[in-house]
């Protein structure tokens, strides 16, 4: 009786197309989240309920939401003014994932890595000249 066997080497892979549209995908889904930082940190006020302490539990002025108050919060307590180079990286690696692939089509993470290393570095070296000020 025969059985179905796959075939050596007809592996393949996804196609230019699809490689195409995950990687458009991935630019909006980052470019929608960097937008949603920038907003989230940009309409952040103290009074609002947040990580590191507790508003009222009233009305939330950050527009966005609940959860954007609470990473304006979170990102101004860890990096104060700094934090606004987050929605940017966000936007620069949606950017690099975009247009940054080899030639066979597959996006270089090692590069991105390299990248994102580099920028937290950047950003806390950053905080700690911040904290010299006083």
């Amino acid at each position: 009786m025969a059985q179905a066997r796959r075939k050596k080497g007809n592996d393949r892979k996804l196609t230019h197309q699809v490689t195409r549209g995950l990687r458009e995908g991935a630019l909006l889904i980052l470019g929608t989240l960097a937008i949603y930082l920038l907003v989230s940190l940009v309409s952040y006020l103290p009074t609002d309920p947040g990580w590191s302490h507790t508003g009222s539990s009233g009305d939330i002025n950050n527009a966005g939401g609940v959860v954007g108050a609470f990473i304006a919060d979170i990102l101004f307590y860890l990096f104060g003014y700094l934090a606004y180079l987050l929605p940017a990286m966000v936007a620069y690696s949606g950017w690099l994932i975009y247009k940054g692939h080899t030639a066979s089509g597959d996006i270089d993470l090692h590069i991105l890595a390299i990248r994102w290393s580099g920028f937290l570095l950047t950003v806390g070296a950053g905080c700690g000249l911040a904290a010299l000020e006083p």
